[in-house]
């Protein structure tokens, strides 16, 4: 009986090893197969390369010309809640989930900062929670480009700031933040968009960056990646999906080498997205740039 017990238990073990032998040796040529794929070259990961051999450092065109230089060390985010005259007004419940969909937001640009072993943190400015900012005409954006770029001016006189510059060197002299945007959030629908400076805008009323987001667009509402997204153009950072600037070969591109990119598409999961190399460069993270990264550039710039 005990050699029985013996034989049959060699037997077992036996078994269990060569089936675990055989399930190693599968994860094994899995891995392989995926190593291979991924380490495979394009003949436009080839071109790039030839490129990017050359040396050369790309040019980030006409940005980096106003308050949001870039997105590092303590930042000076300032919430502006507005409505337009005669029309619907934002509910307490409303701004307090605004609020937290920011918070997100930073939480998530915070993470993927690490990812390049840049320190961010935010600091927080909200106008208009206990009562709206009311303006006579508010503008819906529609992504056709010809969008007001003076929400800033007209939104911080209404603050009581000569100009919007105003206000940016109040940021300069009362906080340590060396960077600021602002965010204005407007009751109703409409396509956000972002209003980055340039080195051919007047300083007086347009160094101060921001951007304008609507409490829904269509029938969806307002994202912590369309926070995300908005925000990192403030900072510079380029569309990577087809619009008035940008080209559709250039969407193909993207969605090539950076599938899962924050500007080539927003989401419900926010953590799904990420901040891929060439925006990381555009927005200060990335201190090593490549030539081919100029591939990608709309046409404004």
């Amino acid at each position: 009986m005990f050699l029985q017990k013996a034989i049959l238990f060699s037997v077992a073990f036996f078994m269990l090893t060569f089936f675990t032998s055989c399930e190693e040796m599968e994860n094994q040529q899995q891995t392989k197969e995926k190593i291979t794929k991924k380490t495979k070259k394009t003949k436009e990961d080839l071109e790039d390369e030839k490129e990017d051999a050359k040396g050369e450092i790309p040019s980030v065109g006409k940005s980096r010309a106003g308050s949001a230089y870039t997105l590092e060390g303590d930042v000076y985010q300032v919430c502006i809640f507005v409505s337009e005259k005669n029309n619907g007004k934002w509910t307490k419940s409303q701004k307090e989930k605004v609020i937290n969909t920011v918070e997100e937001s930073q939480k998530w640009l915070i993470k993927q900062a690490k990812e390049y072993d840049v320190k961010l943190s935010f600091q927080t400015k909200v106008f208009g929670m206990d009562k709206d900012i009311i303006l006579d005409k508010v503008e819906r954006g529609t992504g056709s480009g010809n969008e007001s770029v003076d929400w800033g001016n007209r939104v911080f006189k209404k603050l009581g700031y000569k100009n919007s510059y105003e206000f940016y060197e109040w940021v300069m002299k009362n906080t340590k933040c060396k960077n600021t945007h602002y965010v204005v959030f407007v009751e109703g629908e409409g396509r956000g968009y972002a209003m980055p400076a340039t080195t051919e805008m007047g300083k007086e009323f347009y160094f101060m960056e921001g951007a304008v987001l609507y409490e829904k667009h269509g029938s969806t509402p307002l994202l912590s990646s369309d926070i995300s997204h908005e925000t990192l153009h403030t900072y510079s950072a380029w569309d990577l999906y087809e619009t008035f600037e940008q080209t559709k070969k250039n969407e193909e591109r993207a969605k090539r080498k950076y599938p899962n990119s924050i500007m080539l598409r927003t989401s419900y999961t926010h953590d799904e997205l990420e901040v891929d190399e060439v925006t990381a460069w555009l927005i200060g993270w990335n201190k090593k740039p490549r030539k081919s990264f100029e591939k990608l550039k709309p046409k404004r710039d």
